[in-house]
């Protein structure tokens, strides 16, 4: 029980860290591309 617990958590990190990445790198984009039009 221990062992699958821990399975699935290692699982739900990995999982939330790659949500978590392209949720920043669309905001890098946008702000990107605003960086690009004010300069």
């Amino acid at each position: 029980m221990t062992i699958a617990g821990f399975i699935a958590g290692v699982v739900g990190l990995i999982y939330f860290g790659v949500y978590a990445y392209q949720i920043v790198d669309s905001r890098s984009s946008e702000v990107l591309q605003l960086l690009e039009r004010i300069f």
